[in-house]
């Protein structure tokens, strides 16, 4: 999304002859499920009932209900379906309205109980934390409600572009403004601020007001020659400084144990995410499948060459595969 975003902004310098620079802001939601108006929830599942009312479902564009298949404990015979249109068997389903599947979430909502030491107290607002409708409906009422009304609100946003990104709580967002035009970037910094949820949802500034590279779920993101760009920062696997070195080795061992189906799925998932934090891809995956490689050899990790060479295109590019397979297979990796 990241270069999507950058290739829009090429774009936009193309169409406007103007040269265009970027301000970022993060946000933290705070206390986003309990803060949560009922009200508004229910609003945005209402409103996503009325959009897939209008919606046509399936090759013969039926209208379905929600059908849930029962536990097989529960069921009289198991279904094979023979046929492109799938029917909802009583003996093997249970099927649900969009009314039953509202009424199940009010009871969900209406029925929070927890102890605090020798007391039962009962939760009025917001969402069941826990529950597994929760972080779905938290997401709805967000995106359906609040977020839509601020982009609704921003409209042609004067010729400018908005762009941003919500994992749960943690919030990305950045405007466009042009360079060297003070106006410009002081309607910027207007607009990101404007972003708001409901009046008992803060949002905590998590950025440090700089370009430089801000923190953001197992990412860094920062802004680089007007442009967004992202490096890979994971604890668990690759930690990158910004010199290109490691940060400590800390890949997980299990070199005598771990299946190679497992290890295989491990590189080619970390392999797979380097794809997209950064400009340049493949010269991300080199930098960043170096250390990886560096690091899975400290630890013992045999088979690294033959698992590199079986990365498909889609996973890793050519040109690094083969560069990558050749460090892999060395004793030892020299820079």
């Amino acid at each position: 999304m990241i270069v999507e975003w950058n290739e829009t902004v090429n774009e936009l310098e193309q169409n406007t002859g103007e040269e265009k620079g970027m301000i970022l802001r993060m946000y933290d939601v705070k206390n986003m499920f309990t803060a949560l108006p009922r009200d508004q929830i229910l609003k945005a599942v209402d409103e996503l009932f009325e959009m897939t009312k209008g919606k046509k479902w399936g090759r013969n564009n039926d209208k379905r209900l929600v059908v849930v298949p029962k536990l097989k404990a529960d069921r009289s015979r198991l279904m094979r379906i023979v046929t492109s249109r799938a029917t909802v068997d009583p003996e093997i389903h249970f099927a649900f309205t969009f009314k039953q599947i509202r009424e199940v979430l009010v009871w969900d909502m209406e029925h929070v109980y927890f102890m605090v030491g020798d007391t039962v107290l009962k939760q009025v607002n917001g969402l069941p934390m826990g529950s597994p409708p929760s972080p779905v409906l938290a997401n709805l009422t967000c995106g359906l409600g609040y977020e839509m009304e601020y982009i609704n609100r921003l409209e042609t946003a004067e010729g400018e572009r908005i762009w941003g990104i919500r994992s749960m709580d943690d919030v990305v967002i950045a405007s466009t403004y042009k360079v060297g035009d003070d106006e410009s970037q002081e309607r910027a910094v207007k607009r990101l601020s404007e972003l708001k949820y409901h009046d008992s949802m803060v949002l905590e500034r998590t950025d440090d007001d700089t370009a430089e590279w801000q923190r953001y779920l197992e990412g860094e993101i920062g802004i680089s020659e007007y442009r967004m760009t992202l490096r890979f920062f994971n604890v668990n696997s690759v930690s990158l400084l910004e010199n290109g070195t490691c940060i400590k080795q800390r890949a997980q061992s299990g070199a005598s144990y771990i299946p190679m189906s497992y290890r295989r799925s491990y590189i080619y998932g970390a392999l797979n995410r380097m794809k997209g934090y950064g400009l340049e891809p493949a010269q991300m995956q080199l930098l960043a499948g170096r250390h990886l490689i560096m690091e899975l050899k400290a630890e013992g990790w045999s088979g690294l060459k033959k698992i590199i060479l079986g990365a498909g295109e889609h996973i890793l590019d050519g040109g690094v595969r083969e560069i990558l397979a050749e460090e892999a297979g060395r004793k030892t990796i020299t820079e």
